[in-house]
Order: structure tokens, then sequence, then C-alpha cells
């Protein structure tokens, strides 16, 4: 079976992960692409944002990968950036600049991490599950050599995400949807290939161990639970004029879980 080599690239240094942890975890979860350090381009060579001073136009990005970036060895190669990136040439008309990822459809992609995109996704999902998801679309473009990517609500990793909070639904969903397979099957994008991506995207709509144990007690009914539970198992340690004591501790988190339900902040 074919490997695939797939660099990353550090666009602009500060970034919030660590590349070489990112690598070795998508490494660890399928066998189709090996995924490696490729190097930084600086601060200093990016430069400052070409659009309006603020954003980095995406072609010119593109350019500094493959002119920066020696690939030779390398079947594909993924840039990340803490930056804000964007499109210039399709700017008119659109609600949000701000570009979550793009590629050249044949070798090199360029990914944002920067503060207003990541607001986009879900506070159970780390900035290596976003980032993971965002790269498999872009792979899968290149080796199809073609924009395979679709507007529309369908939870894909091919949406192109226009409305910007379909991003965190395709995040949960995990999948590509019928059609994009399809296409992609057309463009002799190989199953070993899809199944892959597949792997890595199930692993992306996983929520983190942390915020898994985290929400336990964010959910309503498992603190109420957990209130009612420890008092009536305090009762069995305290005589009967302590009794007020457990009765605190089942009362108070029914009051604070009602309390926070109808303000909204438990959805």
């Amino acid at each position: 079976m074919y490997t695939y080599k797939v660099g990353l690239v550090n666009v602009g240094e500060n970034l919030p992960l660590d590349i070489q942890d990112l690598a070795d975890k998508l490494n660890s979860i399928q066998s189709t692409f090996h995924f490696e350090e490729a190097g930084v381009i600086t601060a200093q060579v990016l430069g400052n944002p070409d659009v309006y001073d603020e954003w980095y136009d995406i072609p010119n990005i593109l350019q500094l990968l493959s002119e920066r970036i020696d690939a030779k060895s390398l079947n594909l190669v993924v840039g990340i950036t803490e930056s804000k990136i964007t499109n210039k040439v399709e700017l008119s008309g659109k609600p949000e600049i701000d570009y979550f990822s793009m590629s050249d459809f044949n070798k090199f992609s360029i990914l944002s991490v920067n503060s207003r995109v990541l607001k986009f996704i879900s506070q159970y999902k780390d900035i290596k599950r976003y980032v993971a998801h965002l790269m498999m679309g872009e792979l899968l473009v290149n080796l199809a050599k073609e924009n395979l990517s679709h507007l529309g609500q369908v939870p894909c990793a091919l949406n192109e995400c226009e409305d910007r909070i379909t991003l965190d639904e395709c995040i949960k969903n995990g999948q590509i949807c019928s059609i994009c397979i399809a296409k992609l099957k057309e463009k002799n994008v190989g199953n070993f290939v899809i199944e892959s991506v597949m792997e890595i995207l199930s692993w992306c709509r996983r929520n983190t161990w942390s915020d898994s144990f985290q929400n336990i007690f964010r959910h309503p009914i498992p603190s109420l639970g957990f209130g009612i539970g420890f008092g009536w198992f305090s009762t069995m340690f305290i005589t009967k004029e302590y009794y007020p004591i457990p009765l605190a501790f089942t009362i108070i988190p029914a009051i604070f879980v009602f309390v926070r339900t109808r303000l909204g902040k438990i959805n």
C-alpha cells in the first residue's frame, strides 16, 4: 500500500500547538499518510499582512510555501499559521472574509488557527482536532487535483462552511458525504485513502478525555444526581440532629441546576 508523506510547516511561528505532537498522533491513527515536521517560515519571511493590513492573501502564502519549503521528498505540504488568512479575489459580497483553510489543488495547503476562526468550534474540541479535520479536506482535494468543496448544510469534511457555524457540525459528524465519496473515486482517490481519512475524522469527532469528564459535572442530571447521592450517603454517618446538612446537599444542587437552566446557562 502506498504511503503519502505529508509535511507540516509552521508558518509565521507562535503556533498554539505542537506540530510534532500532532504528527505523532495522526500517524498512530492510520498508516496511509505519514505526517512529519517540514520546517518553519519565520514571521520575518512571512512579512506584513497584505490584505487591509490585517489578513494574509492565501495564494501568496501558498506561493511562499512552494518557494521556501524543500518538498521534493514530500507528496503534500500543509502550512499552519496563527495569522488571519483570506482570499483577496473572492472578498466581494462575503459576510465573513476569514478563511479556515485553502489549497492549490495540487500539493500545498494553508490553514489558520487564529482566534477569529477557532471561536466557531465547540469548547469540547481541542485545536489538534480542528486542525486535523481541516487538513483531511485539503489533503483530499489536493489528491483529487480539483476543488470538490461544496456549500450547504450537509455535515461533510468537504463542506466549504460558508456559514461558519457549520464547521462545528461537520467536525461532530466526522464523515464524508456520499456524493463527495463518489466524486473522490471518480478522481481515482483510492479506498485506502478515504478509509484512513475517515479514521482521522472519527478521532476528530470525539471530545477530549478531560472535557468528557468535565462535562459530566456540567450537565444538570449528573450534577443533581451527585448532590442527591452524596446527601443521602452522608446520612449513614451522622445523627438526626445533623440531618439538615445532607438535606442541604440534596436541595442546593437542585436549586443550582434549576437557576442555571432557567438562565440558559445549561443547554
